[in-house]
């Protein structure tokens, strides 16, 4: 994935890390100077066997921008913490394993080049809070995490929706999270994806989104 903030493109392979230069300089002819970092250690797939297998990584992790900064957000299964070289622990699909997932979110800081954490939590602790029972979302791990610049301090996800049969296509709730308070956002809007390609967003999604009751409870 590339993006480009403040002045500096950004080239991101969500395995591994980043390497980033002076969009201006890139442009001028002149020779290039590329920094390279990447993410903290407990983060780095080094197993790429197992990493080919957890399917594209942004279904598991995305790096962009949010609220003036950019985060690294990163959902940690027993399948990518296996990618990372951790010992196997329970079976992805245990019941133990999946509240055990935690979802860890790092800013970095751009002058000392580094990565500081913000926030982990386990998936367990989010499913027993008040806000989430009463959102009516199922107990599944979220997927496709992605960020908004404007949507300063919140996370946002893909809920899988319990298929009904086996031919059903896939469809997930459209969530936000706020990552201080833990409150829950539903659009009333659905959508269907695949293990392929991200889902293609109604266009006014967000906007049902932010309007949500829950987002202001």
């Amino acid at each position: 994935m590339i993006f480009s903030f403040k002045g500096n493109t950004f080239w991101v392979d969500l395995s591994q890390g980043f390497m980033c230069c002076d969009t201006n300089v890139l442009f001028s002819g002149d020779t290039v100077d590329f920094r390279y970092l990447g993410f903290p250690a407990k983060y780095m797939l080094h197993d790429i066997i197992k990493s080919l297998k957890l399917g594209p990584m942004e279904m598991y992790r995305t790096m962009g921008v949010s609220g003036g900064s950019i985060k690294f957000v990163s959902i940690n299964t027993p399948a990518t913490d296996a990618a990372a070289g951790k010992p196997p622990g329970r079976p992805c699909h245990d019941a133990t394993a999946l509240a055990n997932t935690t979802v860890a979110v790092w800013t970095l800081d751009q002058g000392g080049l580094c990565w500081k954490k913000d926030v982990e939590f386990r998936l367990g602790n989010l499913w027993s809070q008040r806000d989430y029972k009463q959102s009516g979302l199922p107990r599944m791990v979220p997927v496709w995490p992605f960020l908004r610049p404007h949507a300063h301090g919140t996370l946002y996800f893909l809920v899988p929706k319990p298929m009904t049969g086996p031919s059903d296509p896939q469809m997930y709730h459209i969530c936000g999270l706020d990552m201080c308070t833990k409150k829950i956002q539903l659009s009333q809007y659905s959508v269907r994806s695949n293990i392929l390609r991200p889902a293609a967003f109604p266009t006014n999604a967000f906007q049902h989104l932010d309007e949500s009751p829950l987002a202001t409870s």
